[in-house]
């Protein structure tokens, strides 16, 4: 084959075997089936697809991937805090009911007491009262003057009624606790 180039001179390319092969070397698109074009194409074309992918990834998906897990962590978070303010506000309940109660048994303790005491003076109150009038009574009795003015006893009712003064403040020291004496 003899191929004449821009000069008009005859050239026969060398290690070329056919005239299609030397043509494609020649002019480049001129030998192109609809096959190498489609497969141009489909290259062309995965490539921007491709492209697409990376830019959508990068510029969309990612960021709010990320932001979505930003959001569950600090969820997560903020859920912790939460539940260790409740456990803390328990525990402070817990407490102060643990207080209240020891106050409680403390103020009830002090209240028994108290009646305790109340109870003890009353009684001996009674005692001491019943004591004067039955020495008032034994001096009528027999005559004498009345324990207001004064009225003495014989030692053997002066006696009794002493005595029985005694035993009424036994009863009450032992019916309500001799321990809790009042001072005054």
């Amino acid at each position: 084959m003899i191929i004449k180039d821009k000069q008009n001179k005859k050239i026969k390319p060398s290690g070329v075997e056919s005239q299609k092969e030397f043509i494609e070397m020649a002019e480049p698109g001129f030998g192109e089936t609809l096959l190498d074009k489609a497969v141009k194409l489909s290259v062309i074309t995965g490539i921007i697809l491709i492209s697409f992918s990376i830019f959508y990834y990068f510029t969309l998906f990612k960021p709010s991937f990320e932001q979505d897990r930003l959001n569950k962590q600090s969820h997560i978070e903020l859920a912790l805090i939460r539940q260790e303010a409740e456990d803390q506000i328990k525990k402070k309940e817990v407490e102060i009911k643990r207080k209240e109660a020891e106050i409680g048994k403390l103020n009830e303790e002090k209240l028994l007491q108290q009646a305790r005491i109340q109870n003890i003076k009353d009684c001996l109150s009674e005692a001491e009262q019943s004591y004067h009038e039955n020495r008032a009574l034994t001096c009528k009795k027999h005559g004498l003057d009345t324990w207001d003015e004064g009225c003495t006893l014989p030692g053997y009712y002066s006696n009794q009624t002493e005595k029985r003064r005694i035993e009424d403040r036994g009863v009450c020291l032992k019916l309500y606790g001799g321990d809790v004496l009042p001072t005054n």
